[in-house]
């Protein structure tokens, strides 16, 4: 009997919500007949193209083009698919047949024939010229965290963070989606830092637990935003805790300063609680090396205390100097900046008269 592989859209609450499902059958068994490949191949490289074809659902034209690559350390090599806006997909791997037991616990031994360390990448050509990139570790739990703690620590505020410990003195550690923040955590708490984090819970309750539990395993204890979350993280800066927070984000409530060379709305409060808890305020970051698979921690001079709009200034310029310096590390997928910006718009007229 012919069949034929399909894609199911569904949308929700005028398009806010979006699911897809696939049955991609055919597909993979395309590529096992043209590339030949072993079972467990079949599985890592089936569910790569499955992966981009899915990611393709979501491209706006039809010369969109969406591209996964996994360049792990296991004898499969580098799997690579790419998918298109209209279900086109294409998947290439580096050895079909690679020499390892190919099941284990009763399942197909994905892991070992990929690997336990490299990264992957995703290109989204959008026909711009110049494609969006991305780049993560395929290194996770105890394999990453032991790795990520022997990353060396260095820069102009180091000696100033291990001076605070020393004394007791709070920190509000600034990181950003600029290479990996979790190497950052983990190679403190190797030293003995004691770092809570504020955080956005995720809204689904299982994708949460797993969150939170990922974000724990480097820093502790865990502030959710709200009102109990800020009360906790409040009493932790004045018993003379370590607090890290992304500062990168677009907020209502921010105010226009300079990032890159252009106006994007940055919230004050960072540096606002620097100011009220006499705090370390200092960015780091957690670069990754060429390899894809180690860092180095460094902690930017801490920002002198004074007015909260220059402070915050002069954070944004030490992200602005990283981004510069390493470009395809910024990890950030939404508008930084934006013309419909709140702040832009002008105040409301007061009442005549």
């Amino acid at each position: 009997m012919e069949r034929s592989d399909y894609l199911v859209r569904a949308t929700a609450h005028d398009g806010l919500i979006r699911a897809f499902a696939i049955d991609a059958t055919d597909v993979v068994n395309e590529l096992v007949r043209r590339h030949d490949t072993w079972p467990v191949v079949t599985a890592a490289l089936g569910r790569l193209s499955i992966g981009a074809l899915l990611f393709g659902a979501m491209l706006k034209e039809e010369t969109h083009m969406v591209t996964i690559r996994v360049q792990g350390d296991g004898p499969a090599g580098t799997l690579l698919a790419s998918a298109n806006a209209t279900g086109g997909v294409r998947g290439l791997v580096s050895n079909p047949q690679p020499e390892v037991e190919p099941v284990r616990n009763g399942k197909l031994n994905v892991r070992g024939a990929v690997g336990t360390s490299g990264y992957l990448t995703v290109t989204r050509d959008l026909g711009l010229g110049q494609p969006y990139v991305g780049t993560v570790e395929i290194v996770s739990g105890a394999d990453f965290y032991a790795h990520a703690a022997t990353s060396p620590v260095s820069g102009p505020g180091w000696e100033a963070l291990q001076e605070a410990r020393r004394t007791g003195r709070p920190a509000v550690l600034l990181t950003a989606h600029y290479g990996n923040a979790a190497a950052v955590g983990a190679a403190l708490k190797a030293r003995g830092f004691v770092i809570g984090t504020f955080f956005k819970p995720m809204p689904d309750p299982a994708v949460n637990r797993f969150y939170t539990a990922a974000v724990e395993a480097v820093t502790s204890p865990l502030f959710p935003s709200g009102r109990e979350g800020v009360a906790g993280m409040i009493r932790h800066l004045r018993g003379g805790g370590m607090l890290s927070i992304s500062f990168d984000l677009d907020r209502p409530n921010g105010v226009m300063l300079e990032f890159l060379g252009k106006p994007a709305r940055t919230v004050l409060s960072m540096a606002e609680m620097a100011l009220k808890y006499d705090a370390l305020l200092v960015p780091v970051y957690g670069i990754r090396r060429d390899d894809g698979l180690h860092f180095d921690v460094f902690i930017d001079a801490p920002i002198p205390h004074g007015d909260p709009a220059a402070m915050t200034q002069a954070v944004n310029d030490s992200l602005g100097r990283m981004v510069t310096l390493h470009k395809d590390q910024w990890l950030w997928w939404h508008r930084r900046w934006k013309d419909d910006h709140p702040a832009d718009a002008a105040p409301p007229a007061g009442p005549e008269g």
